[in-house]
């Protein structure tokens, strides 16, 4: 398998003798390095380099799978709706078609898919994560506040953008004003949806409360996880949500809506799913806020324990590459 400065490298959730190789140039220029490949798999809709690629596949015979990366969910439609409208009828729609298979990341997102009525069969394989070593290790405790007096976090990490109810999570926020809690807000701005969210933090006179952390990677980003005591993603809209996966293999428990596919938060006690409204929101910070630290401890346990046997990269890359050789078997 190869994948962009022309090197071998390799790949270790592949067969044997493997390698990713990254291609320079735009997609046409790779794939004349590359060679005709056997399959291509394309993420997201909307984009012009997506229609290209979905015409070249069709021109040259080549089976595409694409992922929708939840780019079809009812909030990302409506978002720039006229937009994607004329998008849809012009190419978009077609372009799905043509697909050999559509690949989504949780059965929210699939039942989203057949409710659109496409052609393509339908492949649900949820996102791996990969941890850091030792973080996901079940004898390991995440770092819940428990001397009295403790400043307990609340962890936000994403983007800064609509999509992510954050303007939401700040009304939720006032109201509770939970004592002795710190709402983190960590992530990269777009669109100046920074600004706006600290005009609400002045106005809901909530500077005490609210830290906004900016964009953190690598090793600091798994540092603020492992330091929370409760992970909040109060999207309207996830096709998989990867932060809450982190998250929950740094054994913190977590509120997230009804707009993720994150049900098993609630059957398997591990947090809090959802309707994405300001009162709902408000319900499930008191109830976490005002929760034992023991029983935190022991639902950050579970979460950790879900991530170690659903969502660790060679079972799901495993999962990936059987469909790929059915494709292959298929042409």
């Amino acid at each position: 398998m190869w994948a962009p400065d022309g090197s071998g490298v390799e790949a270790p959730y592949l067969p044997s003798g493997s390698c990713v190789e990254r291609l320079s140039g735009d997609f046409k220029e790779a794939l004349e390095e590359f060679g005709k490949p056997d399959l291509i798999h394309d993420n997201g809709l909307w984009l012009p380099h997506n229609h290209s690629i979905a015409s070249y596949a069709c021109r040259h015979s080549i089976p595409r799978v694409l992922s929708t990366r939840g780019m079809l969910e009812p909030w990302a439609r409506k978002h720039k709706r006229v937009r994607k409208c004329l998008a849809w009828h012009a190419y978009q729609r077609r372009d799905l078609n043509r697909a050999f298979a559509i690949h989504t990341t949780s059965e929210q997102e699939q039942q989203t898919l057949m409710e659109l009525q496409l052609s393509p069969r339908l492949w649900t394989i949820p996102n791996g994560i990969s941890p850091p070593h030792g973080i996901a290790d079940p004898t390991l405790e995440s770092g819940f506040s428990r001397s009295e007096g403790k400043v307990k976090v609340a962890l936000f990490m994403g983007r800064l953008y609509p999509v992510k109810g954050l303007p939401m999570l700040l009304q939720s926020w006032a109201k509770v004003r939970p004592p002795r809690w710190c709402l983190k807000i960590a992530g990269p701005d777009e669109a100046g949806h920074r600004s706006v969210l600290e005009r609400m933090v002045v106005d809901f006179a909530l500077q005490d409360s609210v830290e906004f952390a900016g964009a953190v990677e690598g090793d600091a980003k798994w540092k603020a996880m492992r330091g929370a005591d409760l992970f909040i993603c109060p999207s309207y809209s996830e096709n998989f949500g990867i932060a809450i996966a982190e998250a929950m293999s740094c054994g913190v428990p977590v509120i997230t809506t009804t707009g993720t596919p994150w049900r098993v938060l609630e059957t398997n006690r591990m947090g809090w799913w959802v309707p994405a409204d300001v009162d709902s929101l408000t319900n499930a910070l008191v109830a976490a806020t005002r929760e034992d630290p023991d029983v935190l401890q022991k639902m950050g346990t579970q979460c950790r324990a879900h991530v170690r046997e659903f969502y660790q990269w060679p079972n799901i890359a495993q999962q990936m590459l059987g469909r790929y050789k059915e494709v292959i078997e298929f042409n």
